[in-house]
Formats: C-alpha cells, sequence, structure tokens
C-alpha cells in the first residue's frame, strides 16, 4: 500500500492520479455501476491510518474505496482530519466479508472482536479491518462483487 498526498478535500493531486493508472471516463463509470463505495468503519491495518486516529471518544474513522484503473483508492475521514492509500490491484488476494451473528464465532474467525458485520482486505503483506453497519452490508458486497475485483470477493453469512 502506498500513502498518498491529498488536500483538506480528500483530492488526489492530478500527477498521483496520473501515476496511479488515471480515473475511469464516465461511461465506463457507468458500465460499472459506478467506481465508489459507502462509507465504512475503518478498524486497523494500515499505519498511515493510525497516524491520523487520537483515540477520542466519539471520533469515528470512516473510510471509502474509489476504483482506479490499476488501483484501489482507500480515503480515510475522521473528524475533517483525512489521509489516502492506494492499493495497487495485484496485492489484493483476497476481500472477506462477513455477516456474523454471534461475537463469539467472529473472535474465532478474525482478529475482531466487536462487529457482526466486517470487512477484511487481505494482502501480500498486510490484513486491513472494518466494521461494515447492518446497513452498507449490501451496498459494500455490491461495490466489491464488480468483475474489477476478479472474484476475490468471499462473503460468510452465519
Amino acid at each position: 500500500m502506498e500513502p498518498l498526498e491529498i488536500d483538506g478535500n480528500a483530492d488526489l493531486d492530478i500527477e498521483d492520479v496520473a501515476l496511479l493508472g488515471g480515473r475511469f471516463g464516465i461511461l465506463e463509470k457507468l458500465r460499472m455501476g459506478g467506481h465508489g463505495s459507502t462509507k465504512i468503519i475503518y478498524k486497523s491495518g494500515i499505519p498511515h491510518f493510525d497516524k491520523v486516529d487520537r483515540n477520542i471518544d466519539g471520533e469515528t474513522p470512516f473510510v471509502s474505496f474509489e476504483i482506479m484503473r490499476k488501483v484501489l483508492i482507500l480515503r480515510l475521514n475522521q473528524n475533517q482530519r483525512v489521509a489516502a492509500v492506494a492499493m495497487h490491484m495485484e496485492e489484493l488476494q483476497t476481500i472477506d466479508l462477513y455477516a456474523i451473528d454471534s461475537t463469539e464465532t467472529m473472535q474465532q474467525q478474525s482478529k475482531e472482536v466487536d462487529p457482526k458485520y466486517a470487512l477484511a482486505l487481505i494482502t501480500q503483506n498486510a490484513e486491513v479491518h472494518f466494521i461494515v453497519t447492518k446497513y452498507s452490508f449490501d451496498s459494500i458486497r455490491k461495490f466489491f462483487s464488480k468483475a474489477y475485483f476478479e472474484n476475490r470477493l468471499r462473503v460468510r453469512i452465519d
């Protein structure tokens, strides 16, 4: 994963966009059913994001995803502090999405303890964990089911 420089609006530098393969055109975005995701809650796994967290109660670290030609952009927004990383598609091995009824089962399944709905992005060098709300679960499943992700998604509903 590659940390990115972004401005206060979480916009990428034009030169970075070009180096990352560029964005899709409007017709391509329409054909793929969109290029962005709903926000979910970041939990762990990205040191660049961990630096933004001040560990203050009530400050929730939200992350959204954007598909670009060669990378998946992860944008963090926590109480108007922003950060972004690029996850190169060749790094991404597995996308695990869980809907589990029991916290005990979740503890056995993953390092995460709290959520009943969770997402893990597994790369060659890291595991990145997120909490997915019940209301965003279907939207996140649809996003990661796109052909762009080449069948890396594994969904488990218990």
